[in-house]
């Protein structure tokens, strides 16, 4: 399916909730301005830990999704920085 990711620097965002490392989530109140990204079949997005994101819900119709999360260490991801 289809899904709408909002993302901005988390240095722009206040935290809610402080990061619970049981539950891996640290929670922001909503910023006044963020970008945004429609992620289709096929397609991913890579995060980094200073990007604070959020889906936003299905684009357009509700669709079934089926997601992955793989957490890196920053070292495995050298390779996009370059």
């Amino acid at each position: 399916g289809k899904e709408v990711l909002g993302f901005t620097p988390r240095k722009e965002v206040e935290v809610v909730k402080v990061y619970n490392e049981e539950q891996d989530v640290e929670l922001y109140f909503p910023p006044e301005k963020y970008s945004w990204l429609e992620i289709k079949d096929g397609q991913c997005v890579l995060f980094y830990p200073d990007d604070a994101h959020c889906a936003q819900g299905h684009l357009r119709d509700e669709q079934h999704i089926i997601k992955v999360v793989f957490k890196l260490p920053l070292d495995a991801c050298e390779f996009c920085l370059k």
